[in-house]
């Protein structure tokens, strides 16, 4: 058992190092010249304390980096970065994020609707994008309360992973970074949910994230989704 999930939480790292690889592609950096042999022993250190989600360490030695290299070939990776860190250790804005995790549960359907749903879609009764008596779909839920395996279910059914929930305009997606899964969230990302799609007040999944304040579920959104218009208030009641 403990083998398992080491290879898992592995994998999860991986995972979230190609998200993290994938970021540097979506900032166009790949079109900058070659770095010189001090800039990349710079990016190096940086990199090895990244590897490690030392948040101090990222936040010092990428600060170092910019100072020399501004407009380096990984600057405005490295900024990217360091904004999430800042985020993830800022005390206020980790308190706010408990508080609106705690407000988002508070304003969904509960596990008895979601087994209602998923009873129905089953049987066959009723439409697999059908929503809650609070506007959420079965798969909303699911990612929402951490139900793995009735997501995998459901995405092997005609569902709309991208279907906005009535109240906030939220998707799947967005109730994913909520629930708090890397592993339910990644899998949704292997599927290609729009992540660009901003929500009543004007927010991307990034900006979901962000506001988290989860470094990692950051760096699994940062590649795949851009910030949208407005902070972030929580769910309308």
């Amino acid at each position: 058992m403990k083998l398992i999930k080491v290879k898992t939480c592995i994998l999860l790292a991986l995972s979230i190092t190609w998200s993290a690889s994938v970021l540097v592609q979506s900032l166009g950096q790949e079109t900058r010249p070659r770095s010189s042999s001090a800039e990349l022993e710079l990016y190096k250190q940086w990199y090895d304390a990244f590897k490690e989600r030392h948040l101090p360490q990222i936040i010092e030695l990428g600060e170092g980096y910019l100072q020399s290299y501004p407009e380096g070939e990984f600057a405005a990776f490295l900024r990217q970065i360091i904004d999430f860190a800042r985020t993830s250790l800022d005390p206020a804005r980790l308190g706010l994020a408990q508080s609106l995790r705690s407000q988002v549960k508070r304003s969904v359907s509960g596990r008895e609707d979601l087994e209602s749903l998923l009873s129905e879609i089953m049987n066959q009764q009723g439409d697999v994008n059908m929503k809650s008596s609070t506007g959420q779909t079965a798969l909303m839920l699911s990612a929402v309360h951490g139900d793995v395996q009735s997501v995998k279910v459901l995405l092997t059914k005609d569902v709309d992973l991208d279907v906005i929930e009535s109240g906030n305009g939220w998707t799947a997606l967005v109730y994913a970074i909520w629930g708090g899964d890397y592993f339910l969230v990644k899998y949704l990302l292997e599927y290609y949910p729009d992540a660009g799609i901003k929500d009543k007040e004007g927010r991307t999944a990034l900006d979901h994230a962000i506001a988290s304040g989860d470094f990692e579920m950051m760096l699994l959104i940062g590649g795949r989704g851009r910030r949208g218009s407005h902070p972030h208030s929580g769910p309308n009641k």
